[in-house]
């Protein structure tokens, strides 16, 4: 995901970053996500947190993404999540490098300090995924003035997009602060926030709406149908954005 982690991570194991922070797991490992800040990319779907992995050996930096509650489509917190189970499964089979690594989904009782889980708190939807070192494409163009250099993050970005299309997966949220810029050189784009990500080689395609106004195309927005054209109408507008330092009149 995206953002800075402006902070030491603790030990990796969990024990040494009880102080003060806060944690989230599944049922099974409820402090498995140590959460530091909340991100940039957060909004529509839900809350982003950057963080770290305390299972890991070393730390482990991630963006941690807490859908709201009403945004988990009435239905079942168990059927979203084996939904997204199924698509973070095909997004970790591409293999490109401007795309991010997807953890597995888990319910899970909300943030809490270490050790003290909730049990009778309402349990929430949590997706992780790799958290990018870098800034927003809105952000960063905000400092880079060269259209020609703005435009080849964005090709860069569009090849990430076609990989993703050529697996039947849809993203259904790009937009610039959803393409991150890398802190690491060369810079490069990534693709971030793969929470409404559909595969679209299917019957089960889902018919919710989901996107950011202003960048979800009119199919989407008005019928919930969403495929390969959905995103290029999104991308388009982030080539505008790129131009024009303009976000679309619906935007926010």
């Amino acid at each position: 995901m995206n953002g800075r982690l402006g902070f030491r991570p603790g030990n990796g194991k969990g024990q040494a970053m009880a102080a003060g922070g806060l944690f989230i797991g599944p049922v099974d490992a409820p402090d498995r996500y140590e959460l530091k800040v909340v991100l940039d990319g957060s909004g529509f779907e839900g809350k982003v947190w950057g963080g770290w992995a305390t299972f890991a050996d070393s730390p482990l930096a991630v963006a941690v993404k807490i859908y709201h509650a009403a945004r988990v489509e009435g239905r079942p917190l168990a059927e979203t999540r084996d939904r997204l189970l199924e698509l973070t499964a095909r997004m970790r089979s591409l293999h490109h490098p401007g795309l991010a690594t997807v953890h597995d989904p888990f319910i899970g009782a909300p943030p809490h300090p270490f050790g003290e889980t909730d049990q009778t708190a309402t349990p929430v939807l949590v997706l992780p995924m790799a958290f990018i070192e870098g800034e927003g494409f809105n952000e960063w163009c905000q400092r880079e003035t060269s259209f020609g250099a703005r435009l080849r993050m964005l090709a860069n970005a569009g090849d990430a997009l076609d990989e993703m299309h050529s697996h039947q997966l849809v993203h259904a949220d790009i937009k610039p602060s959803n393409i991150m810029i890398t802190k690491t050189s060369p810079q490069r784009s990534v693709l971030v926030d793969y929470g409404l990500v559909r595969y679209v080689g299917g019957s089960g395609n889902r018919r919710t709406v989901g996107g950011t106004p202003g960048y979800w195309a009119p199919e989407a927005k008005e019928f919930a149908r969403y495929s390969p054209s959905s995103d290029i109408f999104a991308f388009a507008c982030t080539i505008v954005f790129a131009l024009t330092g303009m976000q679309p009149p619906e935007y926010g």
